[in-house]
């Protein structure tokens, strides 16, 4: 199969717009690990709010009532 040279240049340039969505993606994904790490502290520990909750949903937060998520089956609020 011939390629004219319409269609090369067009191979050309979409294989070199993937390489630069690749290069960008990559980048992207780097910076959001560096980001990521920058937000959590490293020493902080997990904690177990509640347990036998059945179908949670949540959380929020709320400024005045503070963290909230629900049980929609056992229909509870927790604060």
């Amino acid at each position: 199969m011939k390629i004219n040279n319409i269609e090369g240049k067009m191979l050309v340039k979409k294989r070199f717009t993937n390489v630069i969505i690749l290069f960008l993606f990559i980048l992207i994904l780097s910076q959001s690990k560096i980001i990521s790490q920058s937000l959590l502290d490293t020493n902080a520990k997990v904690e177990e709010i509640t347990s036998g909750i059945q179908q949670p949903e949540g959380p929020i937060w709320s400024d005045s009532l503070g963290l909230l998520f629900s049980d929609i089956k056992g229909n509870i609020i927790y604060k």
